[in-house]
């Protein structure tokens, strides 16, 4: 919270720390189990952001979340808030406090890039990059990780309320793609938020058995599939993921001399057994290039794609279709995921 620059803003700013005083002695008075925390973003989750990981509740060497299912990784202590790319992370997506709060510490200053090796072996201290931990009252306390150089306004000391800007999320840190790493504590030992605190007031780490801290807003948003085709488009060559992933391939339109017409998609969370179907179909209905697969194993990301070659001097002049159908046969039912995308191309001639 800024410090106020004349004698008007110093009272608002000073009604506000009084509010925020009254608010943190009622945490402090209030049970524990009624700890309430709303989303940590300012994005629409399964449009513009996903939860894309979990808390893993199993304290050796296997994964287990709440769900009773291993959507995490080996000691994984929070959840991850994921953005589509690169792109996304330069425009700025807000991280906001999630209950009201005193920041207690900050980093900043570190860089947005993939973990070196010689980073990932020598600076563990460091994993979280930029980052704000806020003490909530009553033993409670959230930390918020791997966010924007040089993008918190924050500093050790201010207080919040909830929803007021922490920072951006960015890619510092231990971070392979640019999210928000999320962990709860409460008296220093963690938390899944979706969990809770079991009746003696610790920690719960039975999957399955909920009493979730989140508000009802947040619990809406946050549980919805975290399997989900979030990403998609056309390129005229093999996708690179590394392109995909700083926001590449965006283009509306392509001329009619494309080399070739690719269509791709990410998907978070795969499972075995999943079958994934792509078309790519012209603007006279042909399809053009067809691709079917039935997953091997459970990968947390995915990149698929199909596609043609220019069949002669031009393509058809048109909207080109591209489409993928997921479909998961669980309990005997089956469950379809479809993302679908257009792209119109400057040919020669009409579909018409």
């Amino acid at each position: 919270m800024r410090q106020p620059n004349d004698f008007f803003s110093f009272f608002l700013w000073l009604s506000k720390v009084v509010q925020c005083t009254i608010l943190l002695f009622a945490t402090m008075a209030t049970a524990s189990a009624k700890v309430e925390f709303s989303l940590p973003v300012k994005c629409v989750v399964g449009k513009t952001c996903w939860l894309v990981n979990l808390v893993d509740l199993d304290l050796g060497k296997g994964q287990i979340d709440y769900l009773c299912d291993r959507h995490t990784y080996d000691g994984h202590k929070g959840i991850d808030i994921a953005i589509r790319d690169l792109a996304a992370m330069k425009v700025g997506v807000p991280v906001v406090a999630a209950a009201d709060g005193v920041i207690r510490a900050i980093r900043d200053g570190m860089p947005d890039q993939s973990p070196s090796d010689k980073f990932r072996k020598n600076a563990r201290h460091l994993y979280c990059g930029n980052g704000a931990v806020i003490s909530h009252g009553d033993g409670w306390e959230t930390q918020y990780c791997h966010l924007r150089k040089n993008s918190l306004v924050v500093k050790p000391g201010s207080i919040l309320v909830r929803g007021d800007k922490i920072g951006l999320i960015g890619h510092s840190g231990m971070a392979e793609f640019p999210h928000l790493h999320m962990s709860f504590r409460y008296k220093g030992s963690v938390v899944d938020p979706f969990l809770g605190l079991d009746p003696r007031g610790t920690p719960n780490a039975t999957c399955g058995k909920l009493a979730p801290i989140w508000t009802e807003a947040a619990l809406s948003a946050l549980t919805q599939s975290l399997t989900v085709i979030y990403n998609g488009g056309f390129s005229t060559e093999r996708p690179e993921i590394s392109s995909i992933r700083s926001g590449l391939y965006k283009a509306k339109t392509l001329s009619g001399d494309s080399p070739s017409l690719v269509f791709w998609a990410e998907i978070w969370w795969v499972q075995k057994g999943d079958k994934i179907e792509i078309s790519v179909i012209g603007p006279d209905g042909t399809k053009l290039a067809y691709y079917v697969s039935e997953m091997k194993k459970k990968q947390a990301r995915r990149m698929v794609f199909a596609g043609k070659e220019n069949p002669g001097l031009s393509w058809l002049s048109g909207h080109y279709r591209g489409v993928i159908t997921l479909t998961r046969v669980s309990g005997g039912r089956p469950k379809t995921f479809t993302f679908k995308k257009s792209i119109f191309v400057r040919g020669l001639g009409s579909a018409n």
